[in-house]
């Protein structure tokens, strides 16, 4: 399933109890695609586009995997070097890092996506944490993934993905909400984590199994995505 999260700065929510979490499943198109950077040996994703959205009024743009995200996915320090040069100098950070025009014309067709383990290590993009720094990073354990779906090759409803069209992924209509409210009844921890240190495993797990929990209790109907 994927997990949208209606952020306070876009919704107007100042409280993390009224805020929406939407889970929805996506169908895609089944394919093999060679050559990619960001699956973690997956065929049949394409490389991981990182997607910003600047204003509700405007449609979210995709580009190469940007530095952040690639921390969050452990990327090791030889694939930071090719396809972000510069990025141990904190003014180069923020510039985009370089994707190949064919990676980046695959992933403009095809679900992209990327590995997120454990411990989550977003806070290395901001500082290091002796011993660690970006590239150098605490033992990984498997956990979660990140996706992105290119607007252009969405099916419409009526529509069959691989159909001939040009369409090759599909959300089901079916879409559940459940608001922070139901999280935190559910366990979920808001403490809040400095920059200079990781979450713990634990209290990610923990967060995990509340959001699970919670939209099992507003589920209507049990579905699982690929049945």
């Amino acid at each position: 399933g994927f997990m949208a999260v209606c952020q306070p700065d876009s919704c107007k929510f100042y409280n993390m109890s009224v805020s929406p979490f939407v889970r929805y499943c996506v169908e895609i198109q089944n394919v093999r695609i060679e050559n990619t950077n960001t699956t973690n040996g997956s065929y049949a994703f394409s490389d991981y586009n990182s997607c910003i959205q600047a204003g509700l009024d405007n449609p979210a743009t995709c580009d190469c995997d940007n530095l952040i995200d690639r921390v969050f996915a452990h990327e090791s320090e030889g694939l930071l070097k090719r396809f972000c040069p510069g990025y141990e100098d904190p003014k180069q950070r923020f510039y985009a890092c370089k994707c190949s025009s064919a990676s980046l014309n695959i992933s403009a067709t095809y679900t992209g996506m990327m590995p997120v383990p454990l411990p989550i290590a977003g806070s290395l993009f901001f500082q290091d944490i002796p011993p660690y720094s970006m590239g150098h990073y605490p033992p990984s354990t498997p956990f979660g993934h990140w996706y992105h779906t290119p607007a252009a090759t969405s099916c419409r409803y009526n529509q069959h993905i691989g159909g001939g069209d040009g369409c090759n992924w599909k959300r089901v209509p079916t879409a559940h909400i459940a608001y922070g409210s139901d999280l935190v009844s559910h366990g979920f921890n808001r403490t809040s984590i400095p920059t200079s240190d990781f979450p713990s495993d634990a209290m990610v797990r923990q967060n995990a199994k509340a959001i699970r929990d919670s939209f099992r209790a507003v589920m209507t109907t049990q579905r699982c995505c690929g049945c």
